[in-house]
């Protein structure tokens, strides 16, 4: 096991290459930490993990596996096993020998190497598949096929890069609970990147938040979705996504508003969370409010003052819950209701916030401003 950090890591990238550029990361992972790398593709992920494992040169900054920096040092004495999104299994060998390969480089004698095969074979469920081909494999099995080729070296660092795309629904969610299960049974330190944030908030102990090369945000699942620093964080962590909605910012007498569609009074709120003067420089500004869909309510009458009414456009089952899409004019809004409440298209229903979960975001900047 072993930390890892960067320092102020850039790379300008290639075309070519199909390297995305990424600027002045710094982060730090913690030994045994499984730590995730989240954002849209193209965002640097790769480029990250490429460069911790040596395949990729980094123009300025310094890479330290183990608090040793490892920017002079060739891929093969990192000690760090990388799997990639296309699996790269020999096609022509059978799990075990795909298994045996990285022992058999190292030249580790063949019985030790036979004992570890089944012991990773046992850990993974896939002693059934040892004497069979890559190409009879489903995409699970392929994926715990090259897990395990990268597990059997046992090495300090595990790099797993788009390890679950191309599964379908149901596979790809036993894997991700068979990944944490075993990052936690061998103790190693695990970095795992993908643009699904719903993966990297079901796995990660902590994520980095990544967009056009650059960390927006590194936190743990509650802290980024509960505490986002700017809308684009706000705008990837969660499902069903945060509803956006531009407002005007309005004072009266001592009291502060967001106008829009709707009108809520957020003078509380700004005074818990202390931006009572920065609003006060705002008054007649517009901004960004966000608001989970899990954090309105509807109901079938006018309860206060601030409710408003919208049409149901549609609703998505989703197991327990119902996600209603409204529609008032050409503005939209997702609630997510139980799914034993029933529906129907066109009906109007009363919609409230719940104010002390709503964040509000510079329009142009995207910066959070309460």
């Amino acid at each position: 096991m072993a930390s890892v950090k960067l320092q102020n890591v850039t790379v300008v990238g290639s075309k070519a290459a199909k390297i995305c550029p990424v600027r002045n990361i710094t982060f730090e992972v913690k030994e045994r930490e499984f730590f995730c790398i989240g954002g849209p593709s193209n965002s640097g992920k790769s480029t990250i993990l490429r460069v911790i494992a040596g395949l990729t040169k980094l123009n300025e900054g310094k890479i330290l596996i183990d608090n040793l920096s490892v920017n002079d040092l060739p891929p093969n004495t990192r000690d760090v096993a990388m799997t990639f999104e296309t699996r790269a299994l020999y096609p022509d060998k059978t799990a075990f020998q795909n298994l045996a390969y990285p022992l058999r480089i190292k030249k580790v004698p063949k019985e030790q190497t036979s004992k570890a095969v089944r012991e990773v074979a046992e850990i993974l469920g896939i002693t059934i598949l040892l004497h069979r081909y890559p190409h009879t494999f489903s995409g699970g099995e392929e994926q715990r096929v090259a897990l395990g080729r990268a597990i059997i070296r046992r090495p300090n660092v595990y790099l797993l890069d788009e390890p679950l795309s191309g599964l379908d629904a149901r596979i790809r969610l036993k894997m991700r609970q068979e990944l944490k299960r075993l990052q936690r049974e061998l103790g190693q330190t695990m970095i795992f990147a993908s643009h699904d944030q719903e993966e990297v908030m079901a796995v990660g102990d902590r994520i980095a938040v990544i967009k056009d090369g650059k960390i927006q945000q590194i936190g743990t699942p509650l802290q980024l979705y509960f505490d986002p620093v700017n809308k684009f964080v706000a705008s990837y962590i969660g499902m069903p996504a945060r509803n956006f909605i531009d407002c005007v910012v309005a004072k009266h007498i001592d009291r502060f508003f967001l106008e829009a569609f709707f009108r809520i009074e957020i003078t509380e709120l700004l005074h818990r969370r202390k931006r009572m003067d920065e609003f006060n420089k705002r008054v007649g500004e517009e901004v960004t409010l966000a608001v989970s869909p899990y954090d309105l309510t509807l109901t079938n009458e006018k309860k206060t003052d601030e409710s408003f009414k919208m049409a149901i456009y549609m609703t998505e089952l989703m197991g327990s819950k119902t996600v209603a899409h409204l529609q008032k004019g050409d503005k939209l809004l997702r609630v997510v209701v139980p799914a034993h409440l029933e529906l129907r298209g066109g009906e109007q229903k009363w919609v409230e916030f719940n104010r002390d979960r709503i964040h509000i975001f510079c329009k142009q900047t995207g910066v959070r401003l309460c």
